[in-house]
């Protein structure tokens, strides 16, 4: 399997998150409530491709066996546990006064997370890690 490009990374994640960021500060209730629910399970759609992913040539992985390197397409639950951190930003993001507090705490995560794909030998992030999932180049899947 050939891990994913960090660059490829980014770039399915800013497809996702785009435009629900980009209407962030106008999202309804409802909106919010559907914007959380699709960046939770989205990498459980396509049989491991978020749009995002899809649009790049990616996919997510769940690791069912490391020693035999046995995976399948990523699952809903292993797609919430990976995207938690993202789906409380923006459910916390939204909390008056102690907005800017959770954008600044959920922002340095972010750059953490960047990190660890941008230098981890498999491109690992921690949610990735949390989930046992990888995230990898579709067509060598």
């Amino acid at each position: 399997m050939k891990r994913a490009h960090y660059i490829h990374r980014f770039g399915a994640k800013a497809i996702d998150l785009g435009p629900f960021l980009f209407f962030y500060g106008d999202l309804s209730f409802f909106w919010l409530l559907l914007a959380g629910a699709y960046i939770a399970c989205a990498d459980g759609l396509f049989k491991g491709q978020s749009i995002g992913k899809r649009i790049v040539g990616l996919r997510t992985l769940e690791i069912i066996d490391p020693v035999d390197h046995k995976t399948q397409a990523c699952s809903y639950l292993a797609s919430a546990i990976r995207n938690s951190p993202f789906v409380l930003m923006l459910f916390l993001g939204k909390i008056p006064l102690l907005n800017i507090l959770f954008w600044l705490v959920g922002g340095l995560f972010v750059l953490v997370e960047m990190y660890f794909i941008y230098t981890d030998e498999e491109s690992t992030r921690i949610g990735d890690i949390y989930a046992k999932t990888q995230v990898v180049e579709a067509d060598h899947y």
